[in-house]
């Protein structure tokens, strides 16, 4: 809401896709100075997926749906695996991962990597 005597502007969405469709990653994910941009975008996808009840459809097709290189990706999901953002489950040679997201605030053992103060500062009440 604009202060009085202040003009603001307006967004709109024409395409119903773009209208339904967002990621909203925690704060505590987008604050971490230790993740690389793309690591939280990374985040931000496999939050898609898992929001929409889909299946991770593999580093190739997040790459090329996302602009980045396979490499990357997997750069990537290993910064959110160290910093305890994620959790890589490998079932075997020519299995496909399972990603599990941790909860940014729980500060138990799965979480080795947990920016703790960013977390409470971020977290729930």
């Amino acid at each position: 809401m604009a202060e009085e005597g202040e003009t603001s502007g307006r967004v709109i969405v024409t395409d119903a896709l773009l209208a339904a469709g967002f990621v909203q990653p925690p704060m505590v994910v987008l604050r971490d100075p230790d993740l690389s941009a793309g690591a939280k975008v990374a985040y931000g996808a496999l939050l898609w997926y898992a929001w929409r009840g889909a299946d991770y459809p593999g580093q190739t097709a997040v790459a090329e749906e996302f602009g980045m290189s396979e490499r990357s990706i997997r750069t990537y999901l290993g910064e959110l695996s160290n910093r305890g953002y994620v959790e890589v489950q490998r079932p075997g040679l020519g299995q496909p991962n399972t990603y599990v997201l941790l909860s940014p605030w729980d500060t138990g053992s799965r979480r080795h990597g947990l920016p703790v103060k960013a977390a409470r500062i971020a977290g729930p009440s």
